[in-house]
């Protein structure tokens, strides 16, 4: 795992291109339950983690734009007749469509592992457009910037909704946002001091784009004509549709229609009794939603792997957890484990060595802790 900090960037930036004039921080999210359920018009539970990607950069001294990865060790000279790919390609649609007046030098970096299903694209993407705007003067509302970086990311081909990047701009410090993914509204709801999440990183990477992402998507909006059809109605989204409604059709759509039409209704009936719990500080509760849904996801969305299952099936029976899921688009990355104290290092060892004697993968821990979103200044107003 990546251990570079704020400072670890910072140098490095002023190694090789000199003192800083902006800086921005773009934390990663977690989604405690809610997966798929963003690009249905659902409600989702996420929050922004103590994990990101932070940006340093100052204007050119030789009308050159340079990117640098520090992570990756990989630099990018900006040219406007050449489309790059991969993480260029954010910078690209960035200066691109912006037009800054002036060329920049930027360096970026942090701890968000690439792959592992905490949004570290939509935190490049969202901190991009972050930069930008202070680089700018534009002083723009958060939520201008979200539907920009909604923009960009669509447009690299992610047929996704908006969690992440609502996640990354509006999250709160030791709370959890109910966010409502088709009116935008957000409510914030406390998550008790002692509860603690974990993030158990399975090492099997997934690339959203070139997965089955965008074909769950396209199968649910099939569900819906299908049920549409057939109930004689006019749903926006799978959401709006009941249980016993989709029950009632099952014989007239088809197997994986229903299927996924059954798993994403279901999972925003978890997401309004987790909402209800976290108020209540059930934690028994939730932890039973986080389990329904991984089977959920796992039989009827279809989005996990052997991995996955493994690290949610140990978690359950030889960890002193209340309830474990995967998290994120799926086939890889993380799950999310919820408990009511921290784990001991004798059982992190028991997880990780039965993990690697499994699957020849040294599993990855991350501790999180819900974090306020996006974080930028100018240097003349730097805190630090």
């Amino acid at each position: 795992m990546l251990q570079r900090n704020k400072d670890s960037i910072k140098n490095t930036f002023n190694r090789i291109f000199g003192s800083e004039e902006f800086y921005c921080f773009a934390p990663g999210r977690a989604n405690i339950i809610g997966e798929h359920i963003d690009y249905h018009g659902g409600t989702v539970i996420p929050f922004a983690i103590d994990m990101g990607i932070h940006f340093f950069a100052k204007y050119s001294e030789d009308n050159t734009t340079r990117i640098l990865s520090i992570d990756l060790d990989e630099e990018y000279i900006y040219d406007p007749n050449q489309p790059p790919s991969g993480w260029k390609r954010f910078f690209y649609d960035t200066v691109s469509q912006l037009q800054p007046p002036k060329a920049v030098q930027i360096g970026f970096g942090g701890n968000l592992p690439i792959g592992a299903g905490l949004s570290s694209s939509s935190a490049l993407v969202c901190g991009i457009v972050q930069l930008f705007d202070i680089i700018l003067g534009f002083s723009s509302t958060k939520e201008a910037l979200l539907n920009k970086a909604i923009q960009i990311e669509k447009g690299n081909g992610l047929q996704g909704g908006t969690m992440d990047q609502t996640a990354i701009f509006f999250s709160k410090a030791q709370h959890a946002m109910a966010f409502n993914c088709s009116n935008g509204a957000r409510k914030y709801i406390p998550i008790p001091k002692h509860w603690h999440f974990y993030l158990f990183n399975s090492g099997v990477k997934h690339h959203l784009v070139d997965s089955e992402y965008n074909t769950r998507s396209l199968e649910s909006r099939i569900a819906l004509r299908q049920l549409n059809h057939t109930l004689g109605m006019n749903y926006s989204f799978l959401v709006d549709v009941t249980m016993a409604e989709l029950e009632k059709s099952q014989d007239n759509i088809d197997a994986i229609s229903f299927k996924r039409a059954k798993y994403v209704i279901a999972e925003q009936n978890r997401v309004k009794q987790t909402e209800r719990a976290l108020q209540e500080g059930n934690i028994q509760l939730i932890g039973t939603l986080l389990n329904e849904s991984h089977h959920d996801l796992r039989n009827l969305y279809e989005v996990s792997c052997s991995e996955l299952d493994w690290l949610v099936e140990f978690a359950q029976n030889n960890l002193s957890i209340a309830g474990a899921r995967m998290m994120g688009g799926g086939f890889g990355g993380c799950t999310i484990n919820l408990t009511n104290s921290e784990l001991t290092h004798d059982e992190l060892q028991m997880l990780k060595i039965s993990y690697f004697k499994i699957f020849h993968i040294h599993l990855e821990v991350y501790h999180v802790f819900a974090s306020d979103g996006m974080v930028c200044y100018h240097k003349i107003n730097d805190p630090s």
